[in-house]
């Protein structure tokens, strides 16, 4: 698997002090809730011990101590994957075991989201983008209103200029009957 490295890499919140062991030793591995033998180092810009089960087959990883669960929870999943050298797949088997899920588990990924948003309004602003008038809370005009239920939805739609589904949405949330049901015979 590749890992993207980005020109810039991403800031950490915390630091992070690799445990004190050796290739061969037995530490305890929070991820695999298993005694594992230390196999290798990582050469990642935080070099970080490499674990596999004992009495097991299969690869190895990353040991998860107290120290990497703290980056876990706290650091945003582009530092976790460029200073610990590991996939996304990794971050995301940690972030489920670890955090409580949201759409901002960490307070790395919550400040990486806000600086996104600020970046994306001060562009805004400079270029006086404004939202367009999808964003108003009613924009259909009377005739417009009109027509519903007069026609079938995907008629009326070609008609107005509006998509089908904002037709037949509109339509239903003022209640307004469809030209005829096709669900039911003898309808209207």
């Amino acid at each position: 698997m590749q890992v993207r490295i980005s020109p810039i890499p991403p800031a950490l919140i915390g630091s992070y002090t690799p445990p004190a062991v050796a290739p061969g030793d037995r530490v305890y591995c929070r991820y695999r809730r298993a005694w594992c033998r230390v196999t290798a180092w990582t050469d990642a810009p935080i070099p970080w011990p490499r674990v596999s089960r004992f009495k097991t087959r299969g690869g190895s990883g990353l040991l998860v101590n107290a120290e990497m669960v703290r980056a876990i929870r706290t650091e945003r999943a582009a530092a976790l994957m460029h200073w610990f050298g590991v996939g996304s797949k990794a971050v995301w088997n940690w972030r489920k075991r670890f955090t409580t899920g949201g759409k901002f588990p960490t307070p790395g990924s919550k400040a990486a989201q806000m600086r996104a948003s600020q970046i994306g309004a001060e562009i805004a602003k400079q270029l006086e983008l404004r939202p367009g008038s999808w964003w108003r809370v009613d924009c259909w005009t009377a005739e417009q209103l009109a027509q519903l239920g007069t026609d079938y939805d995907e008629v009326i739609a070609v008609r107005i200029g509006r998509s089908v589904r904002a037709v037949t949405v509109k339509r239903v949330r003022l209640k307004i009957r469809a030209c005829k049901d096709r669900r039911r015979k003898g309808a209207r």
